[in-house]
């Protein structure tokens, strides 16, 4: 009788001795079967024609990184934001597992298209492609505000660039992995029902975790502090639109729970999105406006605190519940609610907020042009305003 192992077990049975070694010295590397790769120390692999170095084509297979092992694809002379290629390239393979690693160097660590079932684990992606700041302490550039309002065509990637970026895909996990020191550390782009756990996303100028049209996800017990901007102390403090966690254009049914989330220009950035508001042109004539945006979310035990700007601002979306989270000393607002209804904030700490505030925009909870929104249990201390 056969037995046929699934993904998962199969991975936990794989160790580093069993796998055949690859030794990558060249773009444009085919991984064809369940491999640990080995990179000679010292070396650049540049992405020199734009389609990945490292080529997965193989479903169902494991690809391990050796201890030291670096996929690096600039040298050390390079500036940060001159990095361009892709370290990994996935498209259309299936239950794929990539474990360990350092990729650095890129404009996108790993980017993977249709790739159903698969696992990011321990991979550090730190000190990919990042912008350089225009702003200085006393002045602020309008040329380092990010534009996430549209991603249908791989925005996100193409201007800024991603350690983790994956697309078009279901059942993915990323767990245990690390990046410092990038622009944006995940992008899930139409990625759902997966599971984003026990990372450490900090200490990036663009986005910790960001999601376009991402539905039916867990995030869970993750680090994503000081990704911020546009911060300079009683000089300008709106944050250029970075953020912890970066949520546009349709995302539902997602659970946010556990996470620290300070210091980012936003903690949580939800908008619903142009094509939800109708900004755009309808996907299709019979496409139904109705309570289109970021709907039925749950943010609970999170720490959205120390913003430049809001710890969580959630707007035009429908019926989500920001539950027993700390949202302490944020600049603007603990939580900017605008132009949403059917919320639940309940149960939270809201304390000193409001300090850098705009106008009546500012303190514990603030809510423009909403409905049938609820306020209850929560703890108002010394914010410039509470509710």
């Amino acid at each position: 009788m056969m037995l046929m192992l699934t993904p998962l077990l199969a991975c936990l049975l794989w160790s580093g001795e069993d796998l055949p070694t690859v030794t990558v010295q060249s773009d444009d590397t085919p991984i064809t079967r369940s491999c640990r790769i080995v990179i000679p120390a010292k070396m650049v692999l540049q992405d020199k024609n734009g389609d990945g170095v490292l080529h997965v084509q193989a479903s169902d297979i494991v690809i391990e990184f050796a201890p030291e092992s670096l996929l690096r694809g600039s040298d050390a002379q390079a500036r940060p934001d001159q990095y361009e290629g892709y370290g990994i390239r996935i498209d259309g393979q299936k239950n794929v597992t990539i474990r360990g690693g350092r990729i650095s160097g890129y404009r996108g660590g790993v980017w993977a298209t249709n790739a159903d079932g698969l696992v990011l684990e321990g991979i550090d992606g730190s000190d990919g492609r990042r912008q350089r700041l225009l702003s200085d302490r006393f002045v602020e550039n309008r040329h380092d505000w990010l534009q996430p309002h549209v991603n249908d065509q791989n925005e996100w990637l193409v201007n800024y660039g991603a350690a983790l970026y994956v697309e078009d895909s279901k059942d993915v996990t990323v767990r245990r992995c690390r990046v410092y020191r990038s622009q944006n550390a995940l992008c899930l782009d139409r990625v759902n029902e997966s599971k984003v756990y026990d990372n450490d996303f900090s200490f990036n100028s663009g986005w910790g975790i960001a999601m376009w049209r991402s539905s039916r996800n867990v995030i869970s017990r993750n680090a994503v502090d000081f990704c911020v901007r546009g911060y300079s102390h009683e000089v300008y403090n709106r944050g250029q639109d970075s953020a912890g966690i970066l949520v546009f254009e349709q995302n539902c049914d997602n659970v946010f729970a556990e996470n620290s989330v300070t210091h980012g220009g936003d903690g949580f950035f939800g908008f619903a999105g142009q094509e939800a508001l109708g900004q755009l042109p309808a996907p299709a004539p019979d496409f139904d406006y109705t309570r289109r945006g970021n709907n039925d979310n749950l943010l609970i035990k999170n720490d959205f605190s120390y913003a430049p700007a809001h710890g969580i601002e959630m707007t035009f979306s429908f019926g989500n519940r920001f539950i027993a989270n700390r949202l302490v000393g944020n600049s603007i607002c603990g939580v900017w609610n605008g132009w949403s209804q059917d919320t639940l904030i309940a149960g939270n700490t809201i304390e000193d907020n409001g300090g850098m505030g705009y106008g009546l925009e500012r303190g514990g909870v603030n809510i423009d042009h909403g409905r049938n929104n609820r306020i209850v249990h929560n703890q108002f201390k010394d914010n410039r305003c509470g509710a």
